[in-house]
């Protein structure tokens, strides 16, 4: 199959003979390799591909098992034969003596998490229902309840039902004292009434925390991935999910982007093998990519840095693989030779050049660059459902507000309008990652040069909304000309 889009498939060892079936069963040609291997995967010569033992891919596909780790330092607990990790009770044995009883410790010094929350109270409510009746009793004692997840509320629900008791502390936490034989004892005091209690459980279970593979590092520093504040491989960013990574060859699963329910985690496998044909419709139009000119570039490797998909490669020089482009148009903004070229860039310079006379005077105008995946939808919406801004201004759409330089700001200044703003996302929701935070620095750069030259430092500002505000898009133009005026 000459098109036959080729995927190279990071696994651990016991599973990647069944993931790659799968993704082959998909008409994919998939080869998968140990995560031990991941070290040896790089970029092509020309740096327009993946590859792994001198053979290329279109995409990379990195998944990986859950690998839990015990909280017991967090908690001031130690192994023992009485206090055992969530993981060691999982499979555990049925008990000699049900008359027991159970602790699980679960979030009280530090954040927990809806799918650790829900593996604890399945482990309660399992051995409550078989055992409770023969005289086990479970107890739950947490800080904040995690049960944003399906199914987690009717569970909490049902391990009530069953007997499993919840104590929460808020303002208090358990103290927690081992002898040398391993056994606890637990000192608290109940919120409620105040007064002090001590519990000597038969076993004490330990929560535990997902934490990043350290063994991907290298490979993530090679492909420029974002990662999240834990270090997993997939940031905080909403457009990224379900799969997705700030590189669009790379694509992660499983429990390398964090913690997940085992119905999330097989979701995963099914949108990876999606993950190519979506990309196929979805991939930037070569010849509206970002290209950078040889001849003026002075290899500062600005863009390089200031990508943030990954797609300025050195090959030996910076070039921009145009299949990994996502038209963002930071790195035309950033560098500082002008020598790179795009046609969302050219007209956002077109909008700024001086224009020809008309009826209403610039003075009276304002211009307002609109990001093209919030801004221009939600003044779509804002016309569509009949309140558009009141004063005259003029749209220019941008691909991202990273891509409007502190050039383009002055510019348009130059022009005497009456004022430049900036529509752009919220914070954190940004398809390019920082996009909306560069437009700030920049305005911000721009203000003192204004100030020395006399001009008010409100002219120029940022507003935020979101894709689907069409009365906010309204509002923050209005605010911004009444501010204008009231000058």
């Amino acid at each position: 199959m000459p098109n036959q889009t080729r995927l190279l498939v990071v696994e651990d060892q016991d599973r990647i003979d069944s993931v790659a079936s799968k993704l082959a069963d998909r008409k994919f040609e998939a080869t998968a390799v140990d995560r031990d291997q991941a070290a040896d995967i790089g970029l092509s010569a020309t740096g327009q591909k993946i590859q792994y033992q001198q053979k290329v891919y279109d995409q990379v596909i990195l998944a990986g098992c859950v690998r839990w780790t015990p909280n017991f330092e967090i908690n001031k607990l130690k192994l023992s034969q009485t206090v055992l990790a969530l993981s060691d009770l999982e499979t555990w044995q049925p008990f000699s003596d049900a008359n027991q009883q159970i602790l699980f410790l679960n979030g009280l010094f530090h954040e927990s998490h809806p799918t650790v929350c829900g593996r604890v109270m399945r482990a309660a409510f399992k051995l409550q229902t078989e055992y409770g009746p023969k005289g086990l009793r479970t107890l739950i004692f947490t800080h904040n309840l995690k049960v944003a997840e399906d199914g987690l509320e009717a569970l909490y629900q049902a391990c009530q039902k069953a007997g499993v008791h919840f104590v929460k502390f808020t303002r208090t936490r358990p103290e927690f004292e081992q002898n040398e034989k391993g056994a606890v004892t637990v000192r608290f005091i109940d919120e409620a009434s105040g007064q002090t209690f001590y519990l000597q459980p038969d076993v004490t279970v330990v929560d535990e925390s997902l934490t990043a593979p350290a063994d991907l590092s290298p490979l993530a520093n090679t492909l420029r991935l974002e990662r999240d504040v834990r270090d997993f491989l997939q940031a905080d960013n909403v457009h990224r999910l379900p799969i997705g990574t700030n590189h669009r060859a790379v694509r992660v699963a499983d429990a390398l982007r964090g913690p997940l329910t085992p119905q999330e985690a097989t979701s995963d496998y099914a949108n990876a093998a999606l993950a190519p044909l979506l990309d196929k419709a979805e991939t930037v139009d070569p010849s509206n990519a970002a290209a950078i000119n040889p001849n003026h570039c002075i290899r500062c490797l600005t863009c390089f840095r200031a990508c943030p998909h990954g797609a300025v490669v050195m090959a030996p020089h910076p070039v921009i693989n145009a299949a990994w482009c996502q038209n963002c148009g930071i790195c035309v903004a950033e560098c500082p030779r002008h020598a790179i070229q795009m046609i969302m860039a050219d007209q956002i310079r077109d909008s700024v050049a001086p224009s020809n006379p008309t009826d209403e005077t610039p003075s009276k105008r304002i211009i307002v660059f609109g990001c093209a995946r919030s801004a221009i939808p939600s003044a779509k919406l804002a016309r569509l459902e009949g309140h558009p801004p009141d004063p005259p201004f003029r749209l220019v759409e941008i691909p991202c507000a990273g891509a409007l330089s502190s050039e383009h700001l002055l510019k348009a200044m130059a022009q005497d309008m009456a004022g430049v703003l900036i529509v752009t996302c919220h914070v954190d929701n940004c398809h390019a990652g920082s996009g909306n935070c560069l437009a700030h620095e920049r305005v911000e750069m721009v203000k003192p040069v204004l100030e020395q030259i006399g001009v008010d430092q409100r002219k120029v500002a940022v507003a935020t909304v979101s894709n689907n505000m069409g009365a906010g898009f309204t509002v923050a133009v209005n605010r911004f000309a009444g501010q204008l005026v009231n000058e």
